[in-house]
This record gives structure tokens, sequence and C-alpha cells, in this order.
């Protein structure tokens, strides 16, 4: 079992903003804003000897505008992912999947949207070794891919 974790600060200039342009009045792209971000990560992981394994994380983050102490557009705050694998046959043939989360998030037009995203595969081979083979070889196929969006106003 592993536990890793993470405390963070960045502090960012001349970010890509969009803006008027006072002569023509276009919308024109300049290097202005300045941004700050902060926040923590959180991990879990652990795998047993019968080839189940999991992994669990967490990560917190609140990104904002110094000029007007916003939270950023499209920026979430919390992400979380949950993944597990399990053995199928001899450990040569796995079940995995997947499940991540967004919390909500501005958008350009006022709104708040959260996503979630989840995907199993249930083929994933590997590691296949043979006498001719000189490095383990894996194989996975994506079986199901699912997106939820939700806009909230």
């Amino acid at each position: 079992m592993r536990l890793s974790g993470a405390v963070f600060w960045n502090y960012l200039r001349d970010l890509i903003s969009l803006q008027q342009d006072e002569s023509s009045e276009l919308l024109i792209f300049r290097n202005v804003d300045k941004v700050q971000a902060a926040g923590s990560e959180l991990e879990l992981s652990t795998q047993f000897a019968n080839g189940l394994a999991g992994n669990i994380s967490y990560s917190y983050t609140a990104a904002k505008d110094q000029r007007s102490r916003q939270l950023l557009v499209n920026s979430p705050q919390h992400l979380g992912k949950l993944s597990v694998t399990v053995p199928l046959l001899s450990r040569r043939l796995f079940a995995s999947g997947d499940a991540q989360y967004e919390s909500s998030r501005k958008t350009l037009q006022g709104t708040r949207r959260v996503r979630m995203l989840c995907s199993m595969s249930p083929c994933s081979a590997g590691p296949l070794t043979n006498d001719s083979i000189s490095q383990p070889v894996s194989i996975t196929c994506l079986i199901a891919h699912i997106s939820l969006l939700v806009r909230e106003t």
C-alpha cells in the first residue's frame, strides 16, 4: 500500500487573456493576466498478491485571478479518481474500470457545469510473455466510456 500527497502554490503571470483592442474594438489575445493557484493532492494505491489492484486520488485546487480575486473560468476545484483492476484468468486477463469526477466550474456564459467520466475495460490482457518475445506485451481494449455533463444555471 502506498500513500502520497502534495501541497502546492503556483503564481503565473502573463497568462493569455481575450481582451478588446481600444483602437479597433476587435477582440485580441494578450499576455496580461496574473493567476495564483494553490491546492493539495492525495493518492492511495494498493496491489494484492492475487493481482487485485486499486487506486483512489483526490485533488483540490483554487485558481484565482489576482485582479478580481474570482475563481478562473473552466477551472474545477475538486477532482477525484477511482480505479480498480481485477484478475480473471491466472493473472493473464484482467477486468479494469475507473471513474473520474470534476466539480462544477464557471463557464464563459456564467453558468456552471459538472462532469463525470466512467470507463470499463474488461478485456485487458497482460503481461504476456513468450520465449520468442523479449519484452512483456500488454493489450487493452476499451469497451465502454460514459461521460455525464450536467449544466446548472
